[in-house]
């Protein structure tokens, strides 16, 4: 706080403490007629305003100490309400985005940075992440894919589904970074081989939805699933059996992640968890051990994973826990 807003902020305070110290000794019934109590409410609602401004400067401030480069990312301890690995900042080419997730906590907005030479290198040469097209005979807007999806309750357009007219595949596109990175496609055909075909070999996880928590799943239809089911989530799905380097870049991204496989993947399901605890920004991840597989939505599966959602952004979790229908 510069001297300036200190001498005025001194000055409100006395003032506003003189008119409370009158309020508090005065006796009934004068008291309503004797005093302006528009005149307190409004030094009040300034002092807050300052109080805010001052925090606001002192939240950018503490940004501008972790020196973030462009796409580059932090999560951490808020520096206002102590929120534990509840604040992120993502520094992007035109400004900074930052957010604290817990619930009651002011902080949220942008904050402008200045474009530098080397920032506008970046972007010129910035070149694709992977070499990457879809073929030119897997296109969008198929009925074929659009009534398959509707037999899981997905919606083919949100989940920008394409059609494999040569094979005859649903295809889930993989996007990462607004690019279509890879591809996998699952045989429509009773008996046709392979099930499910990869298209590219990026190594990305598909992934469904839009929210603050990743729930990691084996297959595409399982994270589209739970994503339309279940509220703040993204479904992530590792299309194989290895949790991968850029698996891990993509979960770095959210404030939790709830891993939950296959019923018969319970090792697995361990494993991933014990992979996980010490590679992202925190600790706060959820291993549950599912009914069924997530793409037959059933009812208990998705209420674990709802009530795993709230607690993890409620701030109800700090590090790992393994959760069945028995204990929780």
């Amino acid at each position: 706080m510069n001297e300036h807003t200190k001498k005025e902020f001194n000055e409100l305070y006395k003032k506003l403490k003189r008119i409370e110290d009158e309020i508090a000794t005065a006796t009934w019934p004068n008291i309503n007629d004797s005093f302006d109590y528009s005149c307190r409410d409004k030094i009040r609602k300034k002092l807050l305003t300052i109080i805010k401004e001052e925090r606001m400067i002192n939240i950018k401030k503490y940004i501008d100490t972790l020196d973030l480069q462009i796409e580059e990312g932090y999560r951490g301890d808020c520096p206002l309400c102590n929120g534990k690995n509840t604040f992120t900042v993502t520094r992007k080419l035109d400004g900074i985005l930052y957010n604290c997730y817990k619930a009651g906590c002011s902080i949220s907005g942008t904050s402008s940075t200045t474009v530098t030479v080397n920032d506008m290198l970046y972007r010129k040469e910035r070149q694709p992440l992977v070499e990457f097209s879809l073929p030119p005979h897997v296109v969008p807007g198929r009925a074929e894919a659009t009534s398959w999806a509707e037999s899981y309750g997905i919606d083919a357009i949100k989940n920008n589904l394409h059609y494999d007219v040569k094979e005859n595949r649903v295809v889930f596109p993989v996007i990462y970074d607004h690019e279509i990175v890879d591809a996998t496609g699952r045989a429509l055909a009773i008996g046709q081989l392979p099930k499910w075909k990869r298209y590219g070999n990026s190594s990305y996880a598909y992934t469904s939805g839009i929210g603050e928590v990743a729930v990691v799943v084996e297959d595409c239809i399982s994270a589209a699933v739970v994503s339309t089911i279940v509220s703040n989530c993204v479904g992530v799905a590792l299309l194989g059996t290895a949790l991968l380097p850029n698996h891990i870049t993509q979960l770095k991204d959210f404030m939790g992640v709830i891993v939950a496989l296959d019923p018969d993947a319970v090792k697995k399901t361990i494993q991933f968890t014990a992979e996980l605890k010490g590679t992202l920004y925190h600790n706060n991840i959820f291993a549950l051990k599912l009914e069924d597989d997530l793409k037959y939505a059933k009812k208990y599966d998705m209420i674990d994973v709802s009530k795993a959602i709230l607690k993890l952004t409620q701030g109800e979790i700090h590090g790992t826990r393994i959760v069945t229908h028995s204990n929780e």
